[in-house]
């Protein structure tokens, strides 16, 4: 007899076999290609968007390559397809029908945008057996950067003596990284007084001489009058109109500051200029040293008549002025203490000397702010001091101990030593030219 509950239970067994067959045909298979053929197209995706916005960065870069925008728009659209193919590799993931488009694009208000697109087809291993064999992957990426006005800004004392040649070739690769036609740069240099060497003008690279050239003919000698400097670079700056453009000041030096340009009022007594004020700039030493700017290719500044030991000033002027013929205070900011006579002068001592020119610097760069203008700054280490410090609050760096943030925010670059100066002018070259995407 026949054991029918047996029969029946092997035929829901088959069956059951069968619909699982079924389900693994239909259901799972299908949801297992899925998987492997959605991660693929992902993968391929995100490295598609890496492309393109490598690429884009890539050509907003290059946009500094050429003297009109013609050439720069055609070497950014190179520079930005050589990337993409460099991170998007013909056949990647078995990616066929790769397109790449850059477009390089400027705006009446000095903003320059590199756009580009991306498209690829994805083969797709599993979904190709339903009748799905490719999908279509996209990714596009933009970069703008705006026109800067730059005034470079360098100490050429001579305590750089032994560095000059290193300075002068970190300022050029500076300055090469900067757009001919579009970017307005010019040059002050100074020692005890500063001197405007090149003005500011579009066109640094293309007309004669150049700005690299100029700063060529860079050499070093005599003290560091940093307020004057910054005065002069602040003129400039704003001499330049150039609506929405990044107008920054990258000041470099490698000591404290150490002259003041002021106009010295004589004591009555005193047979020097005739018992009239005299203008003219003071080193920490004592010295009083025309205040005649020189070229960049001089070392020295001529002595006044009534130049001579800081004992010398003190028996021939009545004091150091609150203010020098910039207009920059030596008290007001109170970055460092002054010793003043019963008349609430300041007396010369070498320790007034450095103070007031240290204060008159910070108040130079307080109004450069004031302005809205960004001031960076780098500074040398080793070779005879460097307030760091100083550099902080000259640039109102977010690391400084005076930071304030209602000011515009710029940048301390730290060299410890020459070897160190060429990443230090590059960082600050990166930060001025940062481009957001």
């Amino acid at each position: 007899m026949r054991d029918q509950s047996s029969e029946q239970r092997g035929g829901e067994r088959g069956a059951a076999l069968v619909l699982f067959s079924i389900l693994l045909l239909l259901v799972v298979l299908p949801m297992i290609g899925l998987a492997i053929d959605g991660g693929v197209a992902y993968m391929a995706h995100a490295r598609l968007v890496a492309a393109a916005d490598a690429a884009a960065l890539a050509g907003a870069r290059s946009l500094n390559v050429g003297m009109d925008f013609t050439s720069q728009s055609a070497n950014a659209k190179s520079i930005a397809q050589q990337y993409f193919n460099a991170n998007y590799p013909a056949g990647y993931l078995n990616s066929k029908n790769i397109s790449f488009n850059a477009d390089p694009e400027e705006t009446g208000t000095h903003t320059r945008t590199v756009a580009v697109t991306a498209g690829a087809d994805v083969s797709m291993y599993f979904l190709g057996l339903l009748g799905h064999p490719t999908v279509h992957i996209a990714a596009s990426g933009q970069t703008s950067r705006r026109d800067v006005n730059v005034v470079l800004t360098l100490d050429r004392s001579g305590s750089m003596s032994g560095v000059c040649g290193t300075m002068k070739a970190a300022a050029q690769s500076f300055v090469s990284k900067f757009t001919n036609g579009r970017d307005t740069m010019g040059l002050i240099t100074f020692m005890g007084n500063a001197n405007t060497d090149y003005a500011s003008t579009l066109y640094f690279a293309s007309q004669t001489p150049s700005l690299s050239s100029t700063l060529g003919t860079l050499k070093c000698g005599g003290n560091t009058g940093s307020a004057a400097a910054l005065s002069l670079a602040h003129t400039q700056i704003t001499s330049v109109a150039e609506p929405g453009a990044f107008n920054v000041i990258v000041f470099f030096t490698d000591g404290v500051p150490n002259g003041y340009s002021a106009t010295f009022p004589v004591k009555s007594a005193s047979p020097c200029n005739g018992g009239q004020p005299l203008a003219g700039f003071m080193a920490d030493q004592g010295g009083l040293f025309k205040l005649t700017p020189v070229a960049i290719n001089v070392t020295s500044i001529p002595a006044t008549a009534c130049s001579g030991s800081m004992s010398y000033l003190a028996n021939n002027f009545q004091y150091v002025p609150d203010a020098d013929v910039y207009g920059n205070s030596a008290s007001s900011t109170g970055y460092k203490g002054l010793t003043r006579n019963a008349q609430n002068h300041i007396t010369f001592t070498t320790g007034n000397s450095d103070a007031a020119s240290a204060n008159a610097a910070d108040y130079a760069a307080l109004k450069i702010r004031q302005d809205g203008i960004f001031v960076y700054t780098i500074g040398l280490d080793g070779n005879g001091g460097l307030d760091n410090a100083l550099l902080k609050r000259i640039a109102n760096d977010p690391t400084g101990a005076s930071y304030q943030s209602s000011q515009p925010a710029g940048m301390y670059a730290y060299a410890g030593n020459a070897s160190q100066l060429a990443a230090a002018f590059n960082s600050i070259a990166s930060e001025v030219l940062r481009i957001s995407q």
